[in-house]
This record gives C-alpha cells, sequence and structure tokens, in this order.
C-alpha cells in the first residue's frame, strides 16, 4: 500500500509502441540539434544562447531559451519545436517530491 491506501506496484515492462513506425517526441528536432551542434558551438557568441529548431530546421538564436519558446509559439502555435540551450555539455536537472514512501 502506499501513502493513499491505494495497493501499489511497479510495472517495469518495457514500454511496447503500438505502431513500430511511430517516431519519438522531438526526435528529429533532437537529431537537427546534434548535427547542427558542433557548427552553433564555433561561434563563441552563441554559447549560453538558445536555438529554436523546427523539424530539420534551425529557425532562430535567441538571447534565453524563454525567448526561443516564446517565438517558437508565435511562430508555429501548438506544433512540435525545440528550444534548446546551446551548451559544450549539457545542463542536468534533478527534481524530486516530498512523497511517503509505500510500504
Amino acid at each position: 500500500m502506499c501513502a493513499w491506501g491505494v495497493p501499489f506496484a511497479l510495472d517495469t515492462r518495457p514500454i511496447r509502441r503500438q505502431n513500430s513506425n511511430m517516431s519519438k517526441p522531438l526526435e528529429k528536432e533532437l537529431e537537427t540539434f546534434h548535427r547542427e551542434l558542433p557548427q552553433l558551438l564555433a561561434n563563441p557568441e552563441n554559447h549560453g544562447k538558445a536555438v529554436l529548431i523546427r523539424g530539420e530546421t534551425v529557425e532562430g538564436i535567441y538571447l534565453t531559451q524563454h525567448d526561443a519558446i516564446t517565438a517558437g509559439y508565435e511562430r508555429f502555435g501548438l506544433v512540435q519545436f525545440l528550444a534548446k540551450k546551446i551548451l559544450e555539455q549539457e545542463e542536468h536537472y534533478y527534481f524530486s517530491r516530498n512523497l511517503t514512501p509505500c510500504h
């Protein structure tokens, strides 16, 4: 039982896609980011800024990630795009919650 009195079991089975032709979210944009990253890093002025990517196209470079996200929504609406910081090493963020452990 967990903290809310509900039976709890962890399902560790791998997630299976119903359609193997389905792509992962932002897969194309992430591939574009990794392909273009060396060129983006070649210009020192880009370090720490954010890039906006839609599909296989770099749409622009912005001062902050917030600016890139805002531009993405203004240009593309509610469709998939990527706004990511231009860094040599990716920043990792860790999140935690204060949950009562299940017993």
